[in-house]
């Protein structure tokens, strides 16, 4: 895998020039779309079956690694997204724990073979992650400009896309954030890291334009109510808050549209919790009553619980070898055939207003 540092960023004054220059974006349907809708999922260690030398994080993922990855059970995990991204119908589909540019391409096969139209736009690159996986997006529209961050060198890059569709500009940033495995003191640290990473790039876009139409998704590995998000990203689910905040940078936390209760995205098992580690954050202009552009069309955020995804529990249904301690002689790899450990976040967006 090639896994080289990222280039130069576009500068914001640059990407606006090229909105200017090319109108709207490749791929947009004709007449201008008036909704869309974002997507996050984390897929849970979306692998291939063959061995890579140059990813190491790939080798419980073949077919005589821990995992017993097969070829047949890579295709079947491939099958089972694609049903569910054909019902959720994302235009903009943020996703983490990706291995590579091919197994984006095997997901966009396996929707067209049932009859879904494929993303005209697979947005990935190789980073450095020591888990061998990666953020990406699929898209339906063509990016103006897309770029990298490397906040964490050990760590997924954070993707952050910028469109015009229907005539108005759109940024989306995709993330998958450090998870909580190893020392805390360490991985808060790297959490945050990323989160200010975040925030500092959505800061230079909304200097450039205080109204701009800007959404953070994915996978945080932090709850919603944590200082990673409320304090790193400036990220909250209380809607007075946002639309009260003189400088214009709080980001709304979708989440905070839920019943309380309601926003687990994925449940720990050993420790019997729920988590809401996946989420969508948008900016002031996208929930301002008096804003113009792209936002958020009141009562379509979700997280989606497809019934094919819920375990009897309740629970998001994984695909993995079984982690049931009855279950460990290698000789039955028993296996959960099911979707992933986390449960989608999905919102429409709209140039019609509420």
């Amino acid at each position: 895998m090639n896994r080289n540092p990222s280039r130069s960023a576009l500068s914001v004054l640059a990407f606006v020039a090229l909105l200017v220059s090319r109108g709207p974006a490749g791929g947009a349907t004709n007449p201008p779309p008036r909704e869309l809708t974002l997507v996050a999922w984390n897929v849970e260690n979306l692998f291939d079956a063959e061995d890579d030398p140059q990813n190491k994080g790939d080798d419980p993922f073949t077919p005589r690694g821990w995992e017993f990855w097969t070829e047949e059970r890579y295709r079947l995990k491939l099958d089972h997204l694609a049903s569910l991204l054909a019902q959720m119908g994302g235009d903009l589909v943020c996703l983490s724990e990706v291995e590579n540019r091919r197994v984006l391409e095997d997901l966009n096969a396996a929707l067209a073979a049932r009859g879904v139209e494929p993303y005209a736009h697979i947005l990935h690159r190789e980073g450095a992650d020591e888990r061998g996986i990666d953020v990406a997006m699929l898209s339906r529209y063509e990016p103006a400009a897309a770029r990298w961050l490397s906040p964490v060198p050990t760590q997924r890059d954070i993707l952050i896309a910028q469109f015009l569709i229907g005539g108005q500009p759109l940024t989306v940033l995709a993330n998958h954030w450090k998870s909580h495995y190893g020392r805390k003191a360490e991985s808060d640290a790297m959490r945050r890291a990323e989160a200010e990473a975040a925030r500092a790039a959505m800061d230079e876009l909304l200097r450039a334009n205080r109204h701009a139409a800007v959404a953070l998704a994915g996978d945080f590995n932090d709850d919603v109510a944590t200082p990673t998000l409320l304090e790193g990203a400036l990220a909250t689910p209380d809607l007075a808050a946002v639309l009260a905040d003189p400088s214009g940078r709080l980001l709304f936390n979708l989440h905070g549209t839920l019943p309380p209760g309601t926003g687990g995205t994925i449940y720990y098992r050993k420790g019997k919790f729920w988590n809401s580690f996946d989420s969508i954050c948008v900016s002031r202009a996208m929930v301002d009553e008096r804003g113009k552009g792209w936002r958020v069309k009141q009562g379509t955020y979700e997280i989606v619980r497809d019934p094919r995804h819920v375990d009897p529990q309740g629970y998001p249904l994984p695909f993995r070898r079984s982690r049931d301690p009855e279950d460990n002689d290698p000789a039955r790899r028993a296996y959960i055939t099911g979707y992933s450990d986390h449960f989608p976040v999905r919102v429409v967006l709209t140039l019609d207003g509420r």
